[in-house]
């Protein structure tokens, strides 16, 4: 989004009690610094990954002083919440609002419009999690056990040039 002339760039996800929150966070500051982009708190919102409370989260965001021009959003569930959020406030994705989501999902490639988004491996983090599982038990591994897979992000529609 940066890189497409945001500045003011949105983050909306899930509670921190979890790890994969704290990490998609995490690279969402990293990516802010990297752009010399400020963080703010009132472009941040806690959802609780399903598309009714993205719908919720992004509601309060747009009502913010500072909307953003861009929102980056966790996972796909709440960015499909968000972005029937933004169409009832009247902005036009990518026109007024740029969105990004994360996962994956199949529905994505079938809402209006189309949601860019970053995709996990699924089936080879479901091979290796079996892989890991299987030598922790037969202990040729010990805890704790961390791996990283690329991901790889999906340019569709609903991201765009910052138009303001």
């Amino acid at each position: 989004m940066a890189d497409l002339g945001h500045k003011r760039i949105g983050y909306l996800g899930g509670s921190f009690e979890f790890i994969f929150n704290q990490e998609r966070f995490e690279g969402y500051l990293k990516a802010l610094k990297e752009h010399n982009l400020e963080y703010g708190k009132e472009l941040t919102m806690e959802s609780i990954n399903t598309q009714e409370s993205g719908y919720e989260a992004m509601r309060k965001l747009l009502e913010s002083s500072s909307i953003p021009t861009a929102v980056f959003v966790a996972n796909d569930l709440d960015a499909i919440g968000a972005m029937k959020a933004a169409r009832e406030k009247g902005l036009r994705i990518p026109e007024d609002i740029s969105l990004i989501g994360f996962d994956d999902i199949q529905l994505v490639s079938y809402t209006e419009p189309t949601l860019t988004t970053v995709r996990q491996p699924i089936y080879e983090m479901g091979i290796t999690a079996i892989s890991l599982l299987v030598q922790l038990i037969e202990g040729k591994k010990e805890e704790p056990l961390q791996v990283e897979l690329p991901t790889q992000l999906i340019i569709r529609e609903s991201s765009g040039e910052v138009k303001i």
